[in-house]
């Protein structure tokens, strides 16, 4: 069912498991309650579709938050401007 793969796959993901590798059956899983939009609110990416309608997903820690432009020393952290400016 939806609701106990949700909490099986985050527990996974959260606690054990760096990468996962999921093969799912789109037809089967519509009937416990999985659509699509499941898979990638888990975090997992649609990598591909085999030929017999399975679809697989993956989950990789390290490309789960993509690396931000702003998000550096030099937009945040400026100790050249400590005690020069007043905020």
């Amino acid at each position: 069912p939806l609701q106990a793969g949700q909490q099986w796959l985050g527990y996974l993901r959260n606690l054990h498991a760096p990468h996962i590798i999921l093969i799912t059956n789109p037809a089967l899983a519509q009937k416990q309650g999985w659509q699509f939009r499941d898979y990638l609110a888990m975090g997992l990416h649609h990598i591909a579709g085999t030929s017999d309608g399975l679809q697989v997903f993956s989950y990789a820690i390290e490309n789960y938050q993509p690396k931000r432009d702003w998000l550096n020393s030099r937009f945040w952290a400026n100790p050249e401007n400590y005690d020069k400016y007043r905020w």
